[in-house]
């Protein structure tokens, strides 16, 4: 499937995107600090769109099986390597953009640059579990910073599950419980030093103790041990 030439325009758009804010960050040094402050805030609306910018293209993107290309195993490992991280988080980006097909409110608030990458991921999660919700997901976000939006969040979830909170918890227990088991073993032990050989005992010395002792090495001898010793006369 080839690329028409309105998608053509699209992807020359981001393109020279792209160009322009890579010769603007080179004049950024010797900024004042209120307009550093200001490219600041503008940088970071930047990084919060150029994000929905993934989250609505790759979907579409790995239909193509891009990883094939590249004799990769699926496509977790193909984004992970084009954006330069994990594929943990790879998996968590490929999840986000599949759960905001569901979800227009969350869907329409990351498209228009209100969500941080964490923001979109944690908001598509708890829609996801509470889709009536999703208004006061996106209030917690607006309103309140990231650990309380957290809580908010945490709690829909809570409201949302069936489960007493007796199984919940039990549920949590479990899940710490095989976290626990299933992580890093120790590293083996050293072998300690090998002790020396027993001398073998005679068979007239079946009495005795079996512990025997290592003899010292021997000595090399001096020049002097061959030659004949000379006698001493005795005093009177």
């Amino acid at each position: 499937m080839g690329v028409d030439d309105t998608e053509r325009a699209v992807v020359a758009a981001f393109a020279e995107c792209r160009n322009q804010l890579a010769s603007l960050v080179s004049e950024l040094s010797g900024l004042s600090p209120d307009a550093a402050d200001a490219v600041l805030s503008e940088a970071i609306a930047l990084e919060q769109l150029a994000h929905a910018a993934v989250l609505g293209a790759v979907s579409s993107a790995m239909e193509g099986r891009p990883w094939k290309r590249c004799g990769e195993r699926g496509a977790a490992d193909n984004l992970a390597r084009r954006c330069g991280t994990s594929k943990y988080r790879a998996s968590q980006i490929l999840a986000t953009a599949t759960q905001l097909d569901d979800l227009p409110e969350v869907a329409s608030a990351v498209r228009t640059g209100v969500l941080s990458a964490k923001q979109a991921q944690l908001a598509a999660q708890t829609g996801i579990a509470a889709p009536d919700r999703q208004g006061e997901i996106l209030d917690a976000f607006r309103t309140l910073p990231w650990v309380g939006a957290r809580q908010v969040c945490d709690r829909i979830t809570a409201d949302a599950d069936p489960r007493s909170d007796a199984e919940r918890h039990e549920a949590a227990r479990r899940s710490r419980r095989v976290s626990a088991t299933t992580g890093p073993t120790a590293p083996p032990r050293s072998p300690g030093p090998t002790p020396p050989p027993r001398a073998p005992s005679c068979g007239g010395c079946s009495n005795r103790s079996s512990t025997t002792t290592t003899a010292a090495p021997a000595t090399p001898l001096s020049r002097n041990a061959n030659r004949p010793k000379r006698s001493t006369p005795m005093p009177c």
